[in-house]
């Protein structure tokens, strides 16, 4: 009785995921030679109790771990490994992808951090300029204009500040709106390729080189051969550039041409390609590759110290001048009362 009803209602599997934590603890034990059932007695508690029972019935079933595994993995992690599983034993594919995943969110927050600061502290002074312009010095030209007190000059500063601000405040929604649009998903290619026609050394190509470096690094370090490492990494489905690259480069070495070859073509920001050029000929590739990463660490930090230096420069440049002004404006009619 129970068997045919467990045939007509068969059980619902989980719709939870492995923690971050448990994933780490199931690709550190097996890398250390402990086996699948064993690493799930070892790991077993009430928090994944149930997610470990599905994965045991179903490898006594007969099923293999690398075609359901990514059932039980979050979706950050998910996304990668499906390609990784084709090559590599799934706890490597697993250890390969939450890497992948950790690193990349890593250096997108380092990113935002260093420019999200500066670019809402200069929008914030645009408003604060228009705002003042629009509201406190109107009011403040007309007390003057009360004291009989006319200057020319206010009145100018009264129609250039707020076109000037609403001016640059229309440049800068409109660029962020070209930069929404042009890294969609199906726009980012063809994105891609314009800046390496006309900016091959701009921020854009330089992140996004640096992103397949990370990429190519980690498979390299999987012991993967280069093929092997390109098919990889043509199919990230939430890396369309850094699949173009590896499609790119993958295309030219299947014609003949050398890595060292394919790389000097302008598909990559020009340090980089003269850092694959000497990784090839490199008895340490990996050390190579680590280089460049840490090279364009230190000067992605760079770039973002000067563009927040100069961002926060120009703020506090118009503060200061807002605050001059209406300081002046308030000790006109004082001065004109001790002349009197």
């Amino acid at each position: 009785m129970k068997l045919a009803s467990a045939a007509l209602f068969p059980k619902q599997r989980s719709k939870k995921k492995l923690s971050k934590d448990t994933l780490a603890a199931i690709t550190a034990l097996m890398n250390n030679g402990f086996s699948l059932q064993q690493t799930l007695s070892i790991l077993d508690d009430r928090s994944c109790h149930t997610l470990f029972e599905e994965i045991r019935c179903r490898l006594e079933k007969g099923e293999a771990v690398s075609d359901f595994l990514i059932e039980y993995t979050p979706a950050v992690y998910g996304r990668y490994l499906s390609g990784f599983l084709m090559y590599l034993p799934f706890y490597n594919a697993l250890s390969l992808s939450m890497e992948i995943a950790d690193s990349d969110d890593r250096s997108q927050n380092e990113l935002l951090k260093g420019l999200l600061y500066p670019v809402l502290m200069m929008a914030g002074m645009l408003m604060a300029s228009a705002i003042f312009s629009l509201t406190i010095l109107p009011a403040m030209i007309s007390l003057l204009e009360g004291f009989h007190l006319q200057d020319q000059s206010y009145a100018i500063m009264k129609k250039a500040i707020p076109l000037t601000a609403v001016t640059v405040l229309i440049i800068f929604g409109i660029a962020v709106i070209i930069t929404f649009i042009a890294t969609r998903k199906r726009h980012i290619v063809a994105s891609y390729r314009f800046l390496l026609r006309f900016f091959r050394d701009s921020l854009p190509v330089q992140i996004a080189s640096r992103n397949f470096t990370r990429f190519f690094l980690e498979c390299v370090r999987q012991k993967l051969s280069t093929i092997q490492c390109m098919d990889i990494l043509m199919q990230l489905p939430n890396r369309p550039v850094v699949s173009y690259i590896a499609a790119s480069l993958d295309a030219s070495m299947r014609q003949g041409e050398s890595l060292e070859e394919a790389a000097d073509t302008a598909l990559l920001e020009s340090s980089l390609s003269r850092f694959m050029k000497t990784a090839v000929y490199s008895s340490d590739c990996e050390r190579m590759l680590e280089g460049y990463l840490e090279m364009t660490k230190v000067r992605t930090e760079t770039q973002i110290r000067r563009f927040s230096r100069t961002v926060q420069f120009v703020s506090y440049l118009m503060i200061g001048i807002m605050i001059v002004l209406m300081y002046r404006l308030l000790l006109m009619p004082v001065n004109m009362m001790q002349q009197m």
